[in-house]
């Protein structure tokens, strides 16, 4: 359920617009936006899930809430690859990783984290993806 921002092709994801909330707000409009039919997997242009935005927010808890409402979701965006600019890709894991999170490395890795990429998924989605 992204808004899109007037003749562009950028978007804002409505799950992470939850994120500018307090927690416990956060986690009842991730409900509400749940009911509605929003997921997490859900991506912006640069393909950058939600999942991906609340695993750069060091959001722990409100990963806890995704992980309970959307496991559809969260299992197809927890291994997805973003790129955010031409030159590097991004897997949840690997972000998490980059910020020292432990605890959210593990979380994500009990979850299914994928802790390496293979050659071909990068390439596939690098090159052959629009």
């Amino acid at each position: 359920m992204p808004v899109q921002l007037n003749d562009t092709n950028e978007a804002i994801l409505t799950l992470v617009l939850a994120l500018a909330l307090p927690v416990e707000k956060a986690k009842e409009m991730v409900k509400i936006l749940d009911a509605l039919g929003t997921t997490s997997a859900q991506a912006g242009k640069t393909r950058i899930t939600a999942f991906h935005r609340y695993v750069e927010a060091n959001a722990e808890s409100l990963l806890d809430t995704l992980w309970e409402l959307d496991p559809a979701g969260t299992k197809s965006a927890i291994n997805h690859i973003a790129f955010p600019s031409a030159y590097t890709c991004d897997s949840p894991l690997q972000v998490a990783v980059k910020q020292g999170n432990q605890d959210l490395i593990v979380k994500l890795l009990d979850h299914g984290a994928d802790p390496q990429i293979e050659f071909e998924k990068w390439y596939v989605l690098r090159y052959e993806c629009p």
